[in-house]
């Protein structure tokens, strides 16, 4: 059966609690796979029913008013239970064949399928898959996804190829989706998310890589320089955010980046947002990045504890990465690092290495979350097979990394204790009367304001009010 009139849906994540709203970013996946339908004669359009908070009673109303072939439905591990829910809503109420993917359901294809009562699932990288369904190939010849013969058995096809040249995908229909609502900590506005790169080669045990795979594929810079002009040309562009997993893995590649934009005289901000890998890094690299416009830079850490890192696989030097911070300090570059507390093995002194980490090493900011064992990653294998996994997760959770709670448990620490200790080290970071005047003095707009106030309001206030000693 062909398609040829499709609609994309982002979940809202109602009831959701812990969840960072003061960084909301477009769901450029959808974006992608827009774009390649669209320039496959296919008709699309996309729900960004998070951003906008749209509960499934109204993404089901706009299904049966557009009146598409096919719903396609992305989850994550947040977005999980209420996309479940929207695709039996759909089906139940329309009839409508559903489509559903994203990293969720690519942990475990079988068991989102049998939740959703999707038609199929898409396993992995999807622009692809995607359009092969709409073209009306058959299901089992289609790589990559996962779907019911008509025996009633569930089926899991190969694996898709993974697109190996990037450059061949369209640029993500940002015409399709409300670019004025999304936010992040941005020094001017508008501001654009792209991805550089596809892929992380790293052994982390907690990263889930079910969509873009464990090797790093990169657009090339004359690509990505074009997109970034395409935003200033057509939108008005002011910020880049890049939500790449490793920028800087490929450092020549990295640095041809930041030579077109500083040749081009592009007059962008940028901010790398997820979390560079500091190994390679150079003074001369950092140096060149505040040349090219970024301005804040995040460092994924994890934990100051050297036997946390080794046992989780994350291979890093805390001494680089403290070298690091100073070199993006001493440029004037806003320093964002990543912690995360309750891993299997934490204890007391483990989490207070990485709290005292966190103030020795002295980033601006910090995110300091807690562990969310993602289905299909190692830790999650590792811990189910110790009885250690709240089983709920399977299914998606009900909180993001600072809701109130685990899905896990921890050998040494009860999930109190880590809550507890999560909210000791927000204090012990943030109330310090150098860190307030430091954090205050970055600010250098309104939309930057408005981005602390956001912050603070809905995700520090429940923790620098929370009040125990250790």
């Amino acid at each position: 059966m062909k398609y040829k009139k499709i609609l994309l849906v982002n979940p809202y994540p109602q009831g959701a609690q812990g969840i960072q709203k003061a960084t909301v970013y477009p769901p450029l996946g959808l974006a992608y796979i827009a774009s390649v339908l669209r320039n496959n004669n296919i008709q699309v359009k996309i729900v960004d029913a998070n951003i906008l908070k749209l509960n499934n009673e109204k993404v089901t109303g706009i299904v049966s008013s557009y009146k598409p072939d096919l719903v396609g439905i992305s989850l994550n591990v947040v977005t999980a239970k209420r996309g479940v829910e929207l695709s039996l809503w759909i089906k139940a109420a329309t009839g409508m064949d559903v489509c559903i993917g994203g990293p969720f359901v690519s942990s475990d294809p079988i068991h989102a399928l049998k939740i959703s009562k999707a038609d199929v699932v898409v396993i992995g990288e999807g622009e692809k898959t995607i359009l092969e369904i709409c073209r009306g190939v058959s299901l089992s010849k289609i790589k990559g996804i996962a779907w019911v013969n008509l025996e009633k058995k569930p089926i899991v096809n190969e694996p898709v190829d993974m697109i190996q040249n990037l450059d061949e995908i369209p640029f993500p229909a940002h015409d399709l989706l409300p670019l004025n609502l999304y936010r992040s900590r941005m020094r001017k506005v508008p501001m654009a998310s792209i991805f550089t790169s596809r892929g992380c080669p790293y052994r982390c045990t907690f990263c889930s890589r079910n969509v873009f795979g464990r090797k790093f594929r990169a657009f090339s810079a004359n690509k990505v320089v074009e997109e970034i002009e395409m935003l200033i040309s057509r939108y008005g562009v002011k910020q880049i955010d890049i939500l790449d997993d490793c920028f800087t893995q490929d450092i020549k590649r990295a640095e041809e980046i930041l030579d077109l934009i500083i040749k081009k005289k592009l007059n962008i901000l940028i901010n790398v947002q997820n979390g560079i890998r500091v190994e390679n890094l150079t003074y001369a690299m950092v140096k060149k990045m505040k040349k090219a416009g970024f301005f804040k830079i995040a460092i994924g850490c994890e934990s100051g504890n050297d036997k946390i890192l080794k046992e989780i696989k994350k291979d890093s030097d805390l001494n680089k990465i403290k070298q690091a911070i100073k070199w993006f300090k001493k440029e004037k570059m806003i320093v964002f690092c990543f912690f995360m507390l309750g891993f299997p093995n934490d204890d007391k002194k483990t989490i207070l290495d990485t709290i005292n980490f966190s103030i020795e090493a002295d980033p601006m900011s910090v995110n300091i979350s807690t562990l969310i064992p993602f289905p299909g990653t190692e830790i999650y294998s590792q811990m189910k097979s110790d009885n250690l996994i709240d089983n709920e997760v399977a299914n998606g959770t009900t909180s993001g990394y600072v809701g109130g709670r685990l899905y896990h448990k921890c050998r040494y620490l009860s999930q109190k204790e880590v809550i507890d200790l999560q909210s000791l080290a927000y204090r012990r970071f943030y109330l310090r009367w150098g860190k307030i005047a430091e954090v205050l003095s970055s600010i250098k707009s309104f939309s930057e304001l408005r981005w602390y106030f956001y912050l603070f309001k809905e995700f520090l206030v429940p923790f620098i009010t929370s009040f125990r000693v250790y």
